[in-house]
């Protein structure tokens, strides 16, 4: 009976060991996944904010274009202030 409490045991503790191998290899798999996902996520997380920052800026310039203008004049600066800020536009699509 003692001899069947010895194997028993250490069945129990090779099952064990299996899973706590299994275990360490999964974390470690996932680790190396994260380690991947972090530079992803934090570059993300920067050009987010540029491009934020960038779309607050052209919101605001935007904002300040004046009614179209009457004489030839304004009517060609208005024009030239909506190409450049079509091609700032352009630029960071």
């Amino acid at each position: 009976s003692s001899g069947n409490d010895l194997a028993e045991v250490r069945n129990k503790a090779d099952e064990l060991k299996e899973v706590a191998n299994s275990v360490s290899a999964m974390c470690a798999d996932r680790l190396a996944v994260l380690e991947q996902a972090l530079p992803l996520a934090e570059h993300f997380f920067e050009t987010h904010a540029d491009l934020c920052q960038w779309l607050d800026e052209i919101e605001s310039e935007a904002e300040l274009m004046e009614t179209p203008a009457m004489n030839a004049h304004q009517i060609k600066k208005q024009q030239d202030r909506n190409k450049a800020l079509m091609q700032a536009v352009h630029e960071h699509k």
